[in-house]
């Protein structure tokens, strides 16, 4: 995924003399990654480096507000850009709500009540996040903040909410000169409303053949997002086929239609290797001959693409704990059983 989330949280950080350093080391994330303008990290990273900038930040809300702010519609790429020509708000609320956001772990929906004529935005994080954590209160305030200054600038001016509900004990006061009314205290997720007779109003930029080139786009790249979050399972799935462990990363990307460079590139983005995914793949697969067949431990080193048979033999011992012909005695009588039940895991992880 693009790392501009990254980037924008180190600028804010900078700006208020913080050094990002330590939070970029403990998310695993190269600061020259950052220097580029097509630099792109893994999900887990930036989830990392979230979590690292609310502790460092915990109580400087007003940083978790600018930070917010500075989310704007370039941030985005094509779904930035739909939602600028977006023609009504009724457009502008359902792309956050179809479309994934990329860099935040809330999820948008839409609300509409005919009881109160309001309707909005609902903004939640999942029930195993703790709403008295560092991490949930940056993520309110953060996409609040966002999501706000977005509809300031659609409006060309302060955009007339009527309605704003935080989960949080206290608001940041930041976050209430921002929305330009007070908040009240709500349980479970926070909502930004207007009056419904806005949401067919049409927006100072509205450009509907545009917003349907955008909207197309953006939704087209949030399919190729979700699928190389499930890239590492296809690639171990690949592997995992017996005979197939000792594919090269060449091999493997030949089976995606893709080039060498591309199918690491996507991996990295997937925060795991090849050589990791392969090296659980030759695991099962060593196992399974060495319990399953009677092949001799130099065929089997042959078969997963190993040159000498003492060199499968260190890599076995440093797997299993136990030399090839010791674990075939040990299991011989397991042949028909799962001879790896832990390795139901997700490899790589």
């Amino acid at each position: 995924m693009p790392s501009l989330s990254v980037r924008i949280m180190c600028e804010v950080s900078k700006d208020h003399g913080l050094d990002p350093e330590p939070l970029l080391r403990a998310a695993h994330i190269r600061a020259d990654l950052l220097a580029r303008g097509d630099g792109r990290i893994g999900w887990r990273q930036e989830l990392a480096f979230q979590q690292a900038f609310a502790a460092a930040t915990e109580h400087r809300s007003d940083i978790w507000v600018e930070t917010g702010t500075r989310y704007l519609f370039p941030a985005f790429d094509s779904l930035g850009s739909a939602m600028i020509v977006a023609p009504t708000l009724r457009h502008w609320r359902e792309l956050p709500a179809t479309v994934d956001m990329y860099y935040s772990a809330v999820t948008f929906r839409t609300f509409d009540e005919l009881d109160t004529g309001s309707s909005g935005i609902e903004i939640s994080l999942p029930p195993d996040v703790p709403p008295s954590s560092p991490f949930y209160r940056f993520s309110i305030c953060r996409d609040v903040a966002a999501m706000a200054a977005m509809l300031n600038d659609l409006w060309n001016g302060p955009f007339p909410l009527d309605r704003v509900e935080l989960p949080m004990a206290s608001v940041p006061p930041a976050l209430t000169k921002l929305v330009g009314r007070k908040a009240v205290l709500s349980r479970n997720a926070a909502r930004i409303g207007w009056r419904s007779e806005l949401l067919d109003v049409p927006l100072p930029r509205s450009n509907r053949l545009l917003y349907d080139v955008y909207a197309g786009r953006a939704g087209r790249a949030d399919d190729w997002v979700r699928a190389s979050f499930q890239l590492d399972q296809q690639v171990a799935a690949i592997l995992s086929r017996p005979g197939s462990s000792g594919m090269t990363l060449t091999d493997v990307a030949r089976e995606f239609a893709v080039s060498k460079r591309t199918l690491q590139r996507r991996l990295d983005e997937c925060d795991v290797s090849f050589r990791e995914l392969r090296e659980v793949a030759r695991l099962r697969e060593a196992c399974r001959l060495l319990t399953d067949t009677d092949l001799p431990v130099s065929e089997i080193a042959a078969q997963l693409a190993y040159v000498e048979v003492a060199s499968f033999s260190t890599a076995f011992r440093r797997w299993s704990g136990a030399t090839p012909s010791h674990y075939r005695q040990h299991h011989s009588r397991l042949r028909d059983s799962d001879p790896l039940p832990w390795t139901s895991a997700e490899p790589g992880r």
